[in-house]
């Protein structure tokens, strides 16, 4: 799937200011779409636009180096027939949808390595990931929700060891209560997806072999009126 091959953490220049949405003591409160999430910074900024055709919203802020970011993508580029899509259908899909995830940011930033596992937050499973250099030092912090559509993802670039504290405060101040749909296994098997394709082909052949039929049919009957 082309998203997995996104650069998740990207940089760019074309940020515009956020309006703060609520503070409570040094931490401001910001909405992306149906995800609220607080920074250590006033200074937030926003991005929209288009990476590979699909469509990246992303608030970012930096504070002493630690770059924080929240994000939004489409979780799957496919406009076609709902019944081909490749979203996952049970856990085990949804495990592999992220390790996709994991290994195309992981390309995306050179990391030497990535750790990741299974997590829960407010119903939905997720997945935290660690992104290491050739040094063991973790470069990126992640955590990664597919709820309905969209794929939210929550980082923390160059993620200080002297500032865990910091690290920890962003993440849990996240808030998906707000999300129109809470659904991750809206995809159909690969099974499924061959039966229905197959059964799509049959059909044709079947109104393919009807024509050619009629057409045999009426040209037997055209020679037999000229004898």
């Amino acid at each position: 799937m082309r998203h997995r091959k996104v650069i998740l953490f990207l940089l760019c220049l074309g940020f515009i200011p956020l309006a703060v949405i609520g503070q409570e003591s040094d931490w401001f409160e910001y909405k992306l779409e149906d995800v609220k999430i607080s920074f250590p910074t006033e200074d937030v900024y926003q991005l929209d636009t288009l990476v590979n055709d699909l469509r990246l919203r992303q608030l970012y802020g930096e504070v002493e180096k630690m770059i924080f970011f929240t994000q939004l993508l489409p979780a799957e580029n496919n406009a076609g027939d709902a019944n081909y899509s490749e979203l996952p259908y049970d856990e085990e899909s949804l495990l592999k949808y992220y390790d996709g995830v994991a290994e195309g940011a992981s390309n995306a930033i050179r990391a030497a390595k990535v750790e990741g596992e299974k997590i829960s937050y407010d119903g939905l499973i997720g997945y935290q990931a660690k992104y290491k250099d050739p040094n063991d030092k973790v470069v990126v912090e992640s955590k990664t929700f597919l709820a309905g559509d969209q794929l939210i993802v929550v980082s923390v670039y160059n993620p200080a060891i002297e500032k865990d504290a910091l690290k920890k405060a962003f993440f849990e101040s996240l808030d998906l209560s707000q999300l129109k749909s809470k659904e991750q296994f809206t995809g159909k098997s690969w099974s499924y997806r061959r039966g229905y394709f197959l059964g799509q082909m049959l059909f044709y052949l079947l109104a393919g072999g009807g024509l050619v039929f009629s057409i045999v049919y009426f040209v037997k009957k055209s020679r037999s009126a000229r004898n």
